[in-house]
């Protein structure tokens, strides 16, 4: 019942914020007040594995709620990122003299609670509501300017997501009934008995890429285009909110639904499931390289670090799913570190270009500091979370019978310094415009929600036997 609880507290605080729309900072008070709420609810309560189902729509296809330890690790994350958002989104707004703050974090709420409502689903027809909702809740975040740019970016946005869902994930969903009459998770054996082995391969295939908030090649175009949002609603979409959403439903759907059981007699078809994430890990990261603009940059290696959750589902190696399940945690915290730290830059100095960043490394030397921490987190250097997660999945690879894959891992991680570290190498150069110039750090609203982020990237290396020990445990 508690899983309900959770979903409504930012349901209630998008209609409050609806209400007193113009109410000046009302928006802001109300988010923070919901988040705290949430995150007080989740660590108060005692968490017991439970189902409640609200109501029937179809035989076995009902909208119902279940509470499983990766969706309180999840929630927990949401919670948590949602407070440290908001904190941030204020500095960064009334910085910029943002005059729609309170329709900002008015479908900042509707974005959570439908984050939440996939987090807590109890099957796929659940899942799939609260996933076109998330859809419809982030347009006019990724609109939020209204200029000519935004608006035609965001259109995109909704219709390539939407396309997607409607016409791939929607098609999956109506097979995988007709053929087991159920869309409840746990089914793997009726999948097995039911499917024909080539429905089997298509329904994969449809997920795979119907879910396309993941943004798995070549289904990614969207989302460098979402960069003309907001920086806040920028580090809303790739740390948590709608990326991690996507591959967060690839997991439900591959291990709970489909089974993993179900891939093993089917090598070839696992080895064209590798080969697509691997290309994305690696394709990805290379165009990264290449990006002067720092949201950009930060956009494809989301990508690129999209495509090692997905490859450690698809190796389909209890090891593996492990790994990728951390990095769904450990690169939340990084990402958004370098979200926040391009924020700041850009208020500051409403610079969006990795080459015009030499000499800001003196001038703000926290904020590129903690840039660096975010760096290393998404290389998966030793002391950071991603260090913990990319462990598993290299021992996964192996475990899975993958060398090749192992050393595509490898490479990522090589690649990744490469486009990242520059960055800071940039902004340490000597810059005569800036050394007379009176630039300091950004406001302390965006600050602080920094520094917390990129402590978190190094906090979770030391806790990760709590993550690992809850997640083993699915």
């Amino acid at each position: 019942m508690f899983c309900v609880y959770y979903i409504l507290i930012p349901l209630i605080v998008f209609l409050l914020t609806f209400v007193m729309l113009k109410v000046k900072y009302s928006g802001a008070f109300f988010n923070i007040v919901g988040s705290l709420s949430l995150i007080f609810l989740l660590f108060s309560s005692q968490f017991k594995l439970s189902t409640i189902s609200i109501i029937e729509f179809l035989p076995n296809a009902s909208l119902a709620f279940a509470t499983s330890n990766f969706s309180f690790i999840f929630a927990t994350l949401v919670a948590f990122l949602w407070f440290v958002t908001v904190i941030y989104s204020m500095g960064y707004l009334r910085t910029l003299d943002d005059k729609k703050e309170n329709k900002f974090f008015m479908f900042f709420a509707i974005s959570i609670f439908s984050a939440l409502g996939v987090a807590f689903s109890s099957n796929l027809f659940t899942m799939y509501l609260f996933y076109e909702l998330l859809t419809i809740s982030t347009f006019p975040l990724v609109s939020h300017y209204q200029d000519s740019q935004a608006v035609s970016s965001g259109r995109k946005y909704v219709l390539f997501i939407l396309g997607s869902s409607i016409c791939l994930l929607l098609p999956a969903l109506i097979l995988l009934y007709s053929f087991t009459g159920t869309l409840e998770f746990d089914q793997a054996q009726l999948v097995a008995n039911n499917v024909p082995r080539q429905m089997f391969l298509i329904i994969v295939l449809m997920f795979l890429f119907g879910f396309a908030k993941s943004a798995l090649m070549p289904f990614h175009f969207w989302l460098p285009g979402a960069m003309v949002a907001p920086t806040p609603v920028s580090a809303l979409l790739h740390a948590v909110a709608v990326v991690k959403v996507g591959v967060f439903c690839l997991y439900k759907v591959f291990y709970h639904t489909l089974g993993f059981e179900n891939f093993y007699h089917l090598p070839y078809f696992k080895n064209v499931l590798i080969i697509i994430s691997s290309v994305t890990v690696i394709l990805s990261s290379i165009i990264a390289i290449n990006q002067d603009g720092l949201k950009k940059r930060l956009a494809y290696s989301t990508i690129s670090q999209l495509g090692y959750i997905i490859l450690g589902i698809v190796l389909f190696s209890q090891t593996a799913l492990l790994g990728a399940s951390l990095h769904i945690v450990s690169h939340a915290f990084s990402k958004i570190t370098l979200f926040f730290c391009a924020g700041a830059i850009y208020v500051v100095t409403h610079k969006k270009y990795i080459s015009e960043l030499k000499g800001l490394g003196y001038k703000m030397p926290i904020t590129f500091s903690c840039f660096l921490i975010g760096s290393l987190g998404i290389i998966g250097f030793p002391f950071t979370g991603g260090f913990i997660s990319k462990w598993q999945l290299l021992k996964g690879s192996l475990e899975a019978g993958q060398p090749l894959v192992f050393c595509i891992f490898l490479l990522g991680s090589f690649i990744a310094a490469l486009y990242l570290l520059p960055v800071i190498f940039t902004a340490y150069q000597k810059n005569p415009n800036f050394e007379e110039a009176s630039i300091s750090e950004a406001p302390i609203y965006c600050l602080i929600p920094i520094i917390i982020t990129a402590s978190m990237s190094i906090m979770i290396f030391f806790c990760n036997d709590f993550l690992i020990e809850v997640l083993r445990v699915k």
